[in-house]
């Protein structure tokens, strides 16, 4: 498993080409910004309706 972990990460290394910090920054919001996006949303909203449910019991 280690070896496919680091040659995914190389074939990464080699697609982006990242010279500085801010590069990989960049390659990893472009890889993961819409994965961790939808999981904040989905744990929001369900944070958000277990509230309100508990909150206001009849309206939700």
């Amino acid at each position: 498993m280690i070896l496919e972990r680091k040659a995914f990460i190389n074939s990464l290394m080699k697609h982006y080409q990242p010279n500085d910090a801010q590069n990989v920054q960049d390659m990893l919001k472009d890889l993961l910004g819409a994965t961790l996006q939808g999981m904040l949303k989905t744990d929001y909203a369900e944070k958000y309706i277990v509230t309100t449910a508990t909150i206001l019991p009849g309206l939700v």
